[in-house]
């Protein structure tokens, strides 16, 4: 059927045989639907077409074994499953186009569309986890962008910083410093009451705060007036 020697040896011969029988369980119908016909049809077109894989491999080793040339054996049968051209096989004494042909042409369609199917599916995954990636690696130089652009911002503004955490830290504890030094200077005079001293010192300090810091002096209180105690005087 594809050329070679098939009648070298009987060993040869039973090869030469296993191939054409794989051809005829291929193209040749013998009871229509039946399920041990379907899978001989499938093993048959696998082992033929078969890029690829143990059906490829065989095919391959029994064709080399006969004197066939392998590849030429599966562009045979695949031009005849595309309709490229027409099978014609031994029938009794004469050749004849099998009629399993369309059955097998239609197998072969429908394994194509799925294995089409199938690699665009691949595809779409390889494509999916892909776009995956880049956006991965995306947001990754974008994080990395940001926190460069948020230590520049707060390099250049360190001192603007380093002036708002004195005024809200360190800012208050200086103020009330003061505060108690002014009041000092003013009790050191002669004694004062609280409202004096609110202007004594021009209003730059809260009551609060002249409290806070009459507190801190332990300042001596009799009635309204306030007076340093003696340690202080």
């Amino acid at each position: 059927m594809f050329g070679g020697d098939p009648t070298a040896s009987p060993e040869r011969a039973l090869i030469a045989a296993v191939i054409a029988q794989a051809v005829r369980d291929l193209f040749v119908t013998v009871i229509v639907g039946a399920p041990s016909e379907e899978a001989a049809r499938r093993e048959a077109l696998a082992f033929l077409t078969d890029e690829t894989g143990s059906w490829a491999q065989s095919r391959e080793a029994l064709c080399l074994e006969v004197g066939i040339d392998p590849g030429m054996v599966r562009r045979t049968v695949i031009s005849w499953l595309d309709g490229e051209a027409t099978p014609m096989l031994p029938h009794g004494r004469v050749m004849k186009v099998p009629e399993g042909v369309d059955t097998a042409r239609a197998l072969w369609a429908r394994l194509k569309a799925e294995s089409d199917t199938r690699a665009r599916t691949y595809r779409n995954a390889v494509d999916a986890r892909h776009a995956r990636r880049l956006r991965a690696a995306s947001d990754a130089i974008k994080a990395r962008r940001r926190d460069a652009e948020t230590a520049a911002t707060v390099e250049a503004n360190r001192h603007h910083v380093d002036a708002v955490l004195n005024r809200q830290v360190r800012g208050p504890k200086t103020a009330l410093a003061a505060c108690v030094e002014k009041v000092i200077a003013e009790l050191a005079t002669g004694p004062k009451t609280a409202r004096e001293l609110f202007f004594a010192l021009d209003g730059d300090h809260a009551p609060d705060a002249i409290s806070r810091a009459l507190d801190i002096l332990e300042a001596e209180r009799d009635g309204k007036l306030f007076r340093l105690p003696a340690t202080a005087a």
